[in-house]
């Protein structure tokens, strides 16, 4: 019988909570690396924030951003030390930074810096996002119409997240609340994915050609086409472009369930992007790996595949 076919997918922000990466740091040798690593080319303690919080400090976009990114490279590098390797592997939304470090196109460093870099430009630009669940795509696109939003993440049959202005927002909640499931404003001051962060593809832009960026040794799907990148050019454009770009997860799971993967793994805090995959289908197992008792369970149903 052939072996399990394994995706990694990295998470964005949003899946961030005080404590996240606390275990990880205690229990491995390589966790606490990247956490000292991750200290010493920020010039502050990150892991202070994410291990102690407060939750309002580590909301804000730049610790968020940083942290999901740190948090996911140390369980990357605990799940290859445990021998659990993926055939492939996807991303969301900021989480193309972890998987961009874990498939060898970059450093832990560099993708550190560009994360700084990227967050620094994005906290300029205000507004937010919102999950809508509930309301399918055509009733998603009337609201953003109506209220000068945008779909900023194609998460699921079920669920969209729309960007905006904060007032622009603000409309769009009362108009979605009306007939949605849920309405869940997200912890981001941003309007991601969407063409009000071109000013940010444009700082990003240049600093980037100093970067050293390698061709993928891992096939990676991104978000921003649900298709491969294969070659160093590729991952120059699309860390530019994707932040203006909506991120096609339910495209990229299909994609990834079209290539044979039957068993995903959700490297990182939280458990947003595994339960996003259940709703997507039912035909594939949906793991996280995000603290000791996660990884014990993941480690457990892997070895009886």
């Amino acid at each position: 019988m052939p072996r399990s076919k394994i995706a990694f997918i990295f998470p964005g922000q949003g899946s961030q909570y005080v404590g996240m990466g606390k275990e990880f740091h205690a229990n491995f040798k390589e966790a606490e690396e990247i956490f000292q690593g991750a200290n010493e080319v920020l010039g502050f303690d990150l892991a202070r924030i994410l291990f102690e919080g407060p939750e309002e400090e580590l909301n804000k976009d730049l610790p968020a951003q940083l942290g999901v990114f740190t948090v996911s490279v140390a369980a990357y590098e605990i799940l290859k030390k445990k021998g659990i390797t993926p055939d492939l592997m996807g991303e969301h939304s900021l989480g193309i930074y972890a998987a961009l470090v874990a498939s060898g196109a970059l450093s832990f460093e560099e993708g550190l810096r560009i994360t700084k870099k990227a967050g620094e430009l994005i906290r300029e630009v205000p507004g937010g996002m919102v999950a809508i669940i509930g309301l399918g795509r055509k009733e998603i696109g009337e609201i953003c119409r109506v209220t000068g939003t945008a779909i900023a993440n194609y998460n699921s049959p079920k669920q969209f997240v729309i960007s905006g202005e904060k007032s622009a927002l603000d409309k769009a909640i009362d108009l979605a609340k009306k007939d949605a499931l849920e309405v869940v404003p997200i912890n981001v001051s941003s309007p991601l994915h969407t063409e009000l962060m071109e000013g940010v593809s444009l700082g990003l832009a240049p600093y980037l050609e100093s970067i050293k960026v390698k061709n993928p040794k891992i096939p990676l799907i991104t978000h921003f086409a649900a298709d491969y990148v294969r070659n160093k050019e590729r991952v120059r454009e699309i860390l530019i472009k994707q932040i203006t770009r909506p991120v096609l997860w339910e495209r990229s799971i299909r994609r990834m369930l079209s290539e044979g993967i039957d068993t995903f793994i959700e490297v990182g805090p939280g458990q947003v992007l595994s339960q996003l995959v259940q709703w997507i289908t039912r035909g594939a197992r949906a793991l996280n790996v995000e603290d000791l008792s996660s990884l014990e369970k993941t480690i457990k149903i892997l070895a009886i595949l």
